[in-house]
């Protein structure tokens, strides 16, 4: 692949023809190497037995969400979003549909905010 070619913002520009081949390999039927093959294998077993983890199933409930808010460490530093601990604790009761929500909605969708 041509990689010397930049846009303006000096990202690589890819060929036509390099991302045709590249989305086309995506979903050729080619054979795994053995690792893959060993991965797909364990999510073929874990597929076939999810009846078996029916809690994964269902949305997070304020139960647990409660649960959760109690097991946080005190005095710990604030990550990126600047929300301490303690802060999550005491907003527990007022905050708990917005938390409810949020938590539900990153397990539905598989996306985390920013």
């Amino acid at each position: 692949m041509d990689d010397t070619r930049r846009d303006k913002d000096d990202i690589p520009l890819i060929s036509e023809d390099d991302g045709l081949t590249y989305f086309r390999s995506l979903y050729s039927k080619s054979s795994l190497n053995p690792i893959e093959q060993s991965i797909m294998n364990d999510l073929n077993l874990f597929e076939n037995h999810k009846e078996q983890f029916p809690s994964l199933d269902y949305l997070i409930t304020e139960n647990e969400i409660v649960i959760a808010a109690k097991r946080l460490q005190n005095d710990k530093a604030a990550f990126s979003d600047r929300m301490k601990n303690e802060m999550i604790k005491a907003s527990l009761q007022e905050m708990m549909p917005a938390y409810f929500k949020l938590f539900n909605s990153v397990l539905t969708s598989g996306i985390m905010p920013k």
